[in-house]
């Protein structure tokens, strides 16, 4: 018998055997709300009609990109209790650009300190 998670469930994975997840690719994320309540819209005359905490869900959702730059969202929707993306995942970014670094005087505890930072 297959051990349980916290002696409640069965955790089967759901990874492809044999797939390298250390390479770029696309993934179909499936996000669900607590159990499956409808806390982010409803559905009327077939069109999704998103309520305040739907906008929020779309809003972060769709900083994705921008706080993670080795992921491109590309297609997305949000339904009434989940929420379906398709994500690529690039695993090494790319980037012509250099980051130029400052010395910053940092004090710490009535000593100063220099640090190194990203400008």
């Amino acid at each position: 018998m297959p051990d349980k998670f916290k002696q409640k469930y069965t955790i089967k994975s759901a990874r492809l055997e044999g797939y390298d997840y250390s390479k770029n690719g696309m993934y179909f994320v499936t996000i669900c709300a607590k159990d499956r309540e409808h806390y982010f819209g409803e559905v009327k005359n077939g069109k999704m009609i998103l309520n305040d905490i739907g906008k929020i869900v779309q809003e972060e959702l769709s900083q994705t990109p921008i706080i993670r730059q080795n992921v491109i969202l590309d297609e997305q929707i949000i339904m009434p209790n989940h929420l379906h993306a398709i994500l690529e995942i690039l695993c090494k970014i790319k980037s012509s650009v250099e980051t130029p670094r400052a010395t910053v005087e940092t004090p710490r505890r009535g000593v100063s300190t220099t640090a190194m930072v990203a400008v």
